[in-house]
């Protein structure tokens, strides 16, 4: 079965997505890259003009602000990448299903499928959400708060008002995209709820052709780990600003809920994709075995008969038996997961990186110490 071409619409969900990848053909890398340079030029101009690149008389400048560089670099970056890059993670999961001929689809079911699912996925109301939600935090809590610190930021008025753009974009894509996601990974189940799956047994990506589902969740893995990632170094800035041990620094309470949040909702985000398809591919693996299963026990049941039939009778059903019984060991290691060691080995080092990076300055701590 071919493409649709109705999958090119997750390309149009949103104006930003629309421009930058199907307009202009930027990939989500240099767009990211363009976006970061965009951002901190401006800026970097700006404070040289105003002479705040770097500290002096009690006001922190651009250059000495590690809040400011691990947030554009990390977080920033991350969410402007992923929003761009989640229309190529869901047409190349579909696409790759498709192409391992896994789902089974009736005439023109696929199509109606992509299409109600950009419906919801383009949603307007997805927009208001994010804007509702936006705009009074940025106005009513960031931007008072932000008023009350003696930063470069707060010298000017087009870098104060520059920064709330950049913070309040940034705001409205991160719930855009947790929304999004949500949406996707409902959808992705409904799939496997809605067609009937043929599991590809011998498929080269060891998960029985479903290995596209396993590596979109391995993808949403690595954004949980940048998150968690960016927080770390967050902590440690905290750390190196406030002249903390980086130890005191992660004992604070809500660092510590931060870390057992992560702790729950990165394995949860990652099987989420995959909780249908899992069941869909057992279901599939226990129908067979039980068929396997049933076909045996009917031959048992012939063999006090063959006892007193002729020898070759008796060979031959004691030859289909054997064949039940390989097929049955065969049928017993078929894949119940979409996904590979490969993708299960991305997503735990993806996972545990946070926890790396953070281990790091403790030991630097212990050995200076």
């Amino acid at each position: 079965m071919d493409t649709p071409k109705s999958i090119s619409l997750f390309y149009e969900a949103d104006i930003l997505t629309f421009m930058l990848r199907k307009r202009f053909k930027f990939g989500p890398l240099p767009a990211t890259a363009l976006f970061f340079f965009l951002i901190n030029i401006p800026l970097i101009v700006v404070a040289m003009i105003q002479q705040t690149l770097f500290t002096s008389h009690g006001r922190l400048g651009l250059f000495h602000d590690f809040g400011w560089w691990e947030l554009s670099i990390i977080a920033f970056n991350a969410t402007f990448y992923v929003f761009l890059w989640l229309p190529d993670g869901i047409t190349e999961t579909i696409t790759g299903l498709i192409r391992n001929k896994t789902l089974i689809f009736k005439e023109n079911g696929l199509d109606n499928y992509i299409q109600d699912f950009y419906r919801i996925y383009s949603g307007k109301l997805w927009s208001l959400i994010p804007l509702c939600t936006a705009i009074p935090y940025v106005l009513f809590m960031y931007v008072p708060a932000q008023r009350n610190f003696q930063t470069w930021q707060t010298e000017n008025d087009f870098s104060f008002w520059f920064v709330i753009f950049i913070w309040s974009l940034m705001f409205f894509m991160g719930i855009t995209l947790l929304t999004r996601g949500v949406i996707v990974i409902y959808w992705l189940n409904k799939l496997f709820k809605q067609y009937d799956i043929d599991v590809r047994v011998l498929h080269p990506d060891n998960a029985g052709g479903l290995a596209p589902l396993g590596k979109f969740s391995a993808a949403i893995g690595y954004v949980i780990a940048i998150y968690a990632i960016s927080g770390v170094i967050g902590s440690i800035s905290e750390s190196i600003i406030t002249s903390q041990s980086y130890f005191e620094v992660i004992k604070q309470p809500f660092v510590l809920l931060a870390y057992l949040f992560y702790c729950v909702m990165a394995p949860v985000v990652f099987f989420a994709p995959l909780s249908v398809a899992h069941l869909a591919m057992k279901r599939a693996k226990d129908d067979f075995i039980t068929q396997v299963s049933d076909q045996f026990e009917i031959e048992m049941s012939k063999i006090p008969l063959l006892l007193s039939s002729d020898a070759d009778e008796l060979k031959k059903g004691l030859y289909k038996i054997e064949e039940l019984q390989k097929l049955h060991s065969i049928a017993s290691k078929f894949p119940v997961w979409p996904f590979n060691s490969d993708n299960l080995i991305r997503f735990l080092s993806s996972v545990i990186s946070p926890f790396v990076i953070s281990f790091i300055p403790i030991l630097i701590e212990k050995i200076v110490k």
